[in-house]
């Protein structure tokens, strides 16, 4: 009989650190996912971040959290491994219409 065929890994860890333009501290509760796919992560207290079983080939990898900018990174994944990728956001100003309060 032939030998069985080993199974080939066909995904890949990617790992990284989300951190503020201008800024070394990292940025917690960041949420990162991959454009298209379910599943996503959230950064820790000190921005790390890892996103598991990445299908291998070009993927988005899209940061987001309330008061920074969105972004949208892309990546190519190898079939195994990792692969790191630090992210920068930048912080996000929304002005808001003037609101005027009057009492009687």
């Amino acid at each position: 009989p032939a030998p069985a065929a080993s199974a080939q890994p066909t995904s890949a860890t990617i790992t990284g650190r989300v951190t503020a333009r201008g800024a070394t501290t990292g940025i917690r509760d960041v949420a990162i996912l991959l454009e298209g796919l379910p599943g996503a992560t959230r950064s820790d207290s000190t921005g790390r971040y890892t996103l598991r079983d990445v299908p291998q080939g070009p993927q988005v990898v899209v940061a987001r959290r309330i008061g920074y900018a969105p972004v949208r990174l892309p990546i190519t994944v190898p079939s195994s491994g990792s692969v790191e990728l630090d992210i920068v956001l930048a912080t996000n100003t929304l002005q808001l219409d003037q609101l005027v309060v009057t009492a009687d």
